[in-house]
C-alpha cells in the first residue's frame, strides 16, 4: 500500500488544496509525519518535494501507522 508522508522539516507549514477552478487555497497546516493516502495526496496543492513516498504490506498498515504516531507524540512531548 502507497502512501505519502510529511517530512519532518515542513512542520507548520501552510497546506494548500485545489478548488473547483484548479487554483491552490491555502487550507490548514502540514504536520511532520503526517500520512496521506494517494488519493489525499491528489487534493493536496503543495511541491511534491515536501512529501516522502513509502510502501507498507496491507498487512503491517496499522503496526506502521501505529510507530509512526508513537514517534510523533514523543517528539510533541519532549
Amino acid at each position: 500500500m502507497k502512501y505519502y508522508r510529511v517530512k519532518s522539516q515542513y512542520d507548520n507549514e501552510t497546506r494548500f488544496t485545489w478548488n473547483n477552478h484548479h487554483q491552490g487555497v491555502s487550507n490548514g497546516i502540514l504536520i511532520a509525519n503526517e500520512l496521506y493516502t494517494p488519493k489525499e495526496y491528489e487534493k493536496l496543492a503543495n511541491c511534491p518535494l515536501l512529501y516522502w513516498q513509502g510502501y507498507v504490506k496491507k498487512s503491517n498498515w496499522f503496526q506502521k501507522v501505529s510507530a509512526i504516531t508513537i514517534i510523533s507524540s514523543i517528539t510533541i512531548s519532549i
